[in-house]
Parts: structure tokens; sequence; C-alpha cells
């Protein structure tokens, strides 16, 4: 298995009270990353959205989380596992009582996404 493109530090990308931490980056010639997030009970997460060009895999490791992918909803625990095609719309709510943490694979580069948040302070996002 190819190491390369894995992040060595583990940078730590805070969206509110999300942390997202990139273990593998797509780019250079690579179709997948994977990204680990932390999400605190109650806080808020990004609106209902989709990516028009990328598929994206998320797999519960602790907690709760309520994943809604189209027109199922599910609530994904250790263990459980969920895809979002292409253009489909997803939506995460965030745990209400314990931690959650999920680790993701998917087909998009995160340099836009660290940027984007390292440029100004982000608020919680509404639910």
């Amino acid at each position: 298995m190819s190491e390369a493109g894995s992040s060595t530090e583990q940078e730590v990308i805070r969206v509110g009270q999300i942390e997202i931490r990139y273990l593998h980056e797509a780019g250079s010639g690579r179709q997948m990353g994977c990204f680990e997030m932390r999400v605190p009970p109650g806080s808020n997460v990004p609106p209902p959205h989709s990516h028009s060009a990328n598929e994206e895999l998320v797999y519960a490791l602790e907690g709760t989380l309520r994943y809604s992918v189209g027109d199922e909803t599910r609530d994904l625990r250790p263990g459980d596992s969920m895809t979002t095609p292409r253009g489909v719309v997803s939506r995460r709510l965030p745990p209400a009582s314990r931690s959650m943490r999920v680790t993701g694979a998917c087909s998009w580069i995160f340099a836009p996404c660290r940027a984007a948040a390292s440029a100004r302070p982000t608020p919680n996002l509404p639910t």
C-alpha cells in the first residue's frame, strides 16, 4: 500500500465545533482521499449539500450519526457506513448527547477546504 500523499502532521481543520483531520489527500494522480471527522454533541453541521463531481463514503467509528442520502435516513453506529453518489444531496445531523467520530473516503482534493477554513473564523452553520 502506498503512503504517498499521507499527511504526516495530520493537521486539524476546525469548522465551527467540528474537527476534520485529513489522513490521506487525493490529487497528484490519486483519485481518493481519506478523512476523520469529530462532531461534539449539539454542534451545528453544514446544511444539506451535494458534490456534482465527487463521491463520498462515511464509516462510523464512535457515537451515532444521523445521516441522510437522498430519501434515505439512517442512524449510523460504530461499524455502519453509507455512501453518497455524485450529485445526490446528503445531510448530517449532530449527535444529541455523545460526541461522534467517523472516517470517510472521498474523491476530491482537500486543499480548497483547508484554505477556506483557515481564511477566516467559521461560525457554526445553522442546521
